[in-house]
């Protein structure tokens, strides 16, 4: 008789079987552990296993839970679009184990809502931050009708397992978090899920979880799509910008790149700096060099002092190329010219957003901001009591910001995904009204190359 016990263990499942069978478990790549004398598989294949060997009939004794039934939602109504409809089609033919492409602004969240109560299973979501936690608490109260007593929150100091749990990428990894996870939830939707590298993959390897939902913007990296789609599902983009746009989905957007310049005395540091550094590259041998240049001079750096002094001329030259007196002349005639409309300013470094709040009275978030007052911020910003913000790297991704019609970028890292979510962030639905975007580049510089490769992207893809 060919039998089966299987059961859970700490971050994966232990089998143990009669003889007959070891070798065929042998073929289908199944890890033997000496050991404990038993096989491990990975939670996440489980399911996948159980059906296989339910066909090949096998008895089987099964001490991990496998019911992921709940009552929980109500019966309001979750409205889609047309096109949230389409692709809601297309996840349900692929099992619900899909990574959602669209646009920020385009409904992600309402979507993966949708999916919920049709599954009417325990559900986790993994979020990048705390601020995000809440966003999806409210959604799923306000939009679902889900009673706040079935929702917990893992992270920012709460641990609260519920039928719905939320929990950030952060505490998620916890081995201990995982374990308690593994064979609570039928369904995990992965939010920002390009944030998924080789660390946070683990997540989703370590929970049987069948149904598999991913959420973003744009996932343009080839080897992570592939990594994803494996444990989580098949890449669905159907639907572009533009064709949103003209359909009355999200508003128009125009692209507005001001160019300024450097004063004589910012120019002749700024020379002066770059000499610096293209002379000791030259001396170096390391101009016609393939790969980063800044990882083989951090390197030298440690015991070289004139390289010490390269990469302190170099970034010198960048933080004023990113940020002359003439930006702020040029963040000022901008801040004039839309006094009624909601303004975010998005910057590179927290020193640049600091300068700009302190100069223009306008509120600052960054990474570090308090909880508490970030919160507050963002009220006051959606209630129209507040019409200008300024975020230096904070507010890139995720949270909603609805209404915003004017974005100035005043420096930026040169990443598509960055500029892609920025630009994203001001898409919104507002009764016809074209969003402004204003790109500050300072001529002559290199902040000019930083501008051209964040902006190969198709922006369709936004």
């Amino acid at each position: 008789m060919k039998k089966c016990k299987i059961t859970k263990r700490y971050l994966a499942i232990n089998l143990t079987c009669s003889e007959d069978i070891e070798g065929f478990l042998r073929t289908l790549g199944v890890n033997y552990k000496k050991r404990s004398d038993s096989y491990i598989i990975e939670p996440w294949d489980l399911i996948c296993f159980l059906d296989l060997i339910t066909k090949s009939g096998w008895s089987i004794e099964l001490r991990v839970n496998t019911d992921f039934k709940t009552d929980i939602f109500s019966d309001k109504k979750v409205e889609l679009r047309n096109y949230q409809k389409n692709i809601l089609k297309r996840v349900k033919q692929n099992n619900f184990r899909a990574i959602i492409i669209l646009p920020t602004g385009a409904g992600k969240t309402i979507l993966a809502l949708k999916i919920m109560q049709i599954l009417g299973a325990k559900t986790l979501v993994v979020v990048p931050t705390i601020d995000l936690l809440y966003q999806w608490k409210s959604k799923m109260v306000n939009v679902m009708g889900v009673n706040e007593a079935n929702i917990g929150l893992f992270g920012g100091g709460k641990k609260e397992l519920k039928q719905i749990t939320i929990t950030t990428y952060q505490s998620a990894i916890n081995p201990d978090n995982l374990n308690r996870f593994m064979d609570f939830f039928g369904l995990v939707i992965f939010d920002e899920v390009h944030r998924i590298g080789y660390r946070y993959i683990e997540i989703a390897k370590r929970l049987i979880a069948p149904f598999r939902i991913g959420l973003s913007a744009t996932l343009e990296d080839k080897e992570k799509r592939a990594m994803l789609s494996r444990y989580i599902g098949k890449v669905i983009q159907e639907y572009e910008t533009d064709q949103l746009i003209l359909s009355g989905y999200l508003a128009d957007y125009e692209l507005k790149l001001i160019k300024v310049s450097l004063s004589k005395t910012e120019r002749k540091r700024y020379l002066a700096w770059v000499k610096k550094y293209a002379n000791y590259l030259e001396m170096e041998g390391l101009k016609k060099v393939k790969g980063k240049i800044s990882k083989i001079l951090m390197k030298k750096a440690e015991t070289d002092p004139e390289a010490r002094e390269a990469l302190k001329a170099i970034r010198n030259a960048r933080d004023l190329a990113f940020f002359p007196k003439s930006k702020i002349e040029a963040i000022e005639k901008i801040l004039m010219q839309h006094k009624k409309d909601k303004v975010i300013i998005f910057t590179r470094h927290k020193r640049v957003a600091g300068i700009i709040s302190y100069l223009f009275c306008i509120p600052l978030i960054t990474g570090e901001t308090p909880s508490n007052l970030r919160k507050e911020f963002l009220r006051l910003f959606r209630e129209n009591k507040l019409s200008k913000l300024v975020a230096a790297e904070a507010l890139d991704e995720g949270i909603d910001i609805p209404g915003a019609s004017v974005g100035i970028i005043v420096s930026g890292r040169a990443s598509n995904r960055q500029y892609v979510q920025r630009i994203g962030r001001l898409l919104r639905p507002k009764g016809g009204k074209k969003a402004i975007i204003y790109e500050l580049v300072t001529e002559g510089t290199i902040e000019e190359k930083v501008s051209r490769v964040r902006k190969q992207v198709n922006l369709n893809n936004i």
